[in-house]
């Protein structure tokens, strides 16, 4: 720490003690009440998070269910889900779980306009995976059976 001459003025003193911030900043006395005034600003340098695991693109059929799954670098760090650029939230449509690193969404009920793109995002913009979901028409199990004419 560096201080200004004598026993008053401005103090300014930074450190790194420390393991993933930077704290700088400055500790100011008032010359008539003699009380410190600390202006402290940590800088966070830990590792930008990362994606582990980003979204693979999926293929699900209408009427079914599909489950998209991510995995960030720092499992204390939650993610976001969003289709195009709107967020969603969990509700009978959609279910939401993070479990430590791994985070997973699953989109019940598919129809067509479930398809599209749905991004994993961490609320830091460079740090998203997105994939595209595509929805494919229900094949029936059973043809119809009234096309068709059988004589005994």
């Amino acid at each position: 720490c560096s201080r200004a001459s004598g026993n008053r003025g401005c103090f300014a003193c930074a450190g790194s003690k420390f393991k993933f911030h930077q704290a700088q900043g400055l500790v100011m006395r008032s010359a008539m009440t003699h009380e410190f005034f600390p202006s402290l600003t940590f800088l966070d340098l830990a590792s930008p998070v990362t994606f582990t695991q980003p979204l693979q693109n999926q293929q699900a059929e209408e009427g079914g269910s599909v489950t998209l799954s991510c995995e960030v670098s720092n499992p204390s760090t939650p993610v976001q889900w969003k289709k195009g650029g709107t967020v969603l939230r969990a509700s009978d449509k959609y279910r939401m779980r993070q479990d430590g690193a791994v985070a997973e969404l699953t989109i019940h009920n598919l129809s067509q306009a479930d398809a599209g793109d749905y991004t994993c995002d961490t609320g830091d913009q460079q740090t998203t995976t997105t994939a595209r979901l595509e929805v494919k028409g229900r094949v029936p199990l059973c043809p119809d059976l009234e096309k068709y004419e059988s004589t005994f």
